[in-house]
């Protein structure tokens, strides 16, 4: 089965601030390795919905 992670812009913006999706891109880049490890650790949850979808809150 093939799983996709996902992350809001809202949830971006929340955790590390920004008001435009080029600073929540950045803050995704700098945080990247953080997020991987939330995603692997909701994966061992089995937390994907019934598309194969993981989303970060």
């Amino acid at each position: 089965m093939q799983l996709t992670c996902a992350i809001s812009g809202d949830s971006l913006a929340y955790r590390f601030t920004g008001d435009t999706p080029e600073q929540w891109l950045a803050s995704f880049r700098q945080h990247r390795w953080d997020l991987e490890e939330e995603a692997e650790n909701l994966i061992q949850e089995q937390s994907e919905d019934d598309q194969g979808w993981v989303w970060l809150p």
